[in-house]
């Protein structure tokens, strides 16, 4: 009785295989999402930071204070005797922009800025982490 050197392929090795093949490629598709989200959410957290400073909003709403003001005083001069409907909307406006912007003092700002700190951290080490196993492969 001879036996064959070679040994044979049957169809689960085929199928092993193709499973492994998609396996590994949904794999890669997961970890190149994960860098993209990893990379927009670090994007986006530094953008609002920068952006909305509460120093910033607050000069923005002390602006449209003197806006609605200076809107005021312009009616008053023109001898307007009844303020228009839209006036007193944007007074209004005016008056809860400035009640936030009065609230956003009395925020913990350190604490916030510590906690966008710390996920921006743990996101960068995330994606180091997922380059150096890219790098080892």
């Amino acid at each position: 009785m001879s036996f064959t050197s070679k040994p044979i392929a049957t169809r689960c090795d085929t199928v092993r295989t193709i499973a492994a093949i998609i396996t590994a490629g949904c794999l890669l598709t997961l970890t190149i999402g994960f860098l993209i989200a990893g990379t927009y959410t670090v994007k986006t957290v530094s953008v609002l930071q920068s952006t909305y400073h509460p120093e910033k909003l607050a000069s923005i709403m002390n602006t449209a204070a003197d806006t609605m003001e200076i809107f005021h005083k312009t009616t008053h001069l023109l001898g307007a005797g009844n303020q228009l409907q839209i006036f007193t909307d944007l007074h209004r406006l005016v008056g809860a922009a400035e009640d936030m912007s009065k609230t956003l003092n009395s925020l913990p700002m350190d604490k916030l800025v510590e906690e966008s700190e710390t996920w921006r951290q743990t996101s960068g080490s995330f994606l180091r982490g997922i380059k150096k196993t890219l790098d080892e492969f």
